[in-house]
């Protein structure tokens, strides 16, 4: 939509290829998306790696290219200061748990399946038309 359009967008689609990046950024990104009023669909477009793995799950629908891969490794903390906050740490370690803890409890949580407006055509090509 072009700058100042007053319409609201009923859906979003996110085009990725990222080797990722920062963690706190990461994970704005991915409170950012689940918090938006409007279906969030991501599509692996080449290569996912790191951080941006996080981005990609933000989305209720994921889908990705034939050719695409992803990487994912262990997560690192890096500290540029000699203290070390461990409260934070715990707060950090206590929602990532939460979060691993309510989809595995939730009994009808299911993987993700592609719509029906989607197919493996049309995550690799355009439309037509």
């Amino acid at each position: 939509m072009p700058a100042g359009d007053r319409r609201r967008a009923s859906a979003l689609l996110l085009n990725l290829s990222t080797i990722g990046g920062s963690t706190h950024l990461g994970f704005s990104i991915y409170s950012f998306l689940k918090s938006l009023p409007v279906p969030v669909s991501a599509v692996n477009a080449g290569n996912i790696e790191s951080m941006g793995i996080v981005m990609y799950l933000a989305a209720s629908e994921r889908l990705a290219v034939p050719h695409s891969r992803f990487l994912i490794h262990p997560m690192t903390w890096h500290f540029s200061q000699s203290a070390v906050d461990h409260s934070r740490l715990r707060e950090y370690l206590s929602s990532l748990n939460n979060d691993l803890g309510a989809m595995r409890g939730s009994s009808n949580w299911r993987p993700p399946m592609p719509s029906a407006n989607w197919t493996s055509s049309t995550a690799c090509r355009p439309r037509n038309g």
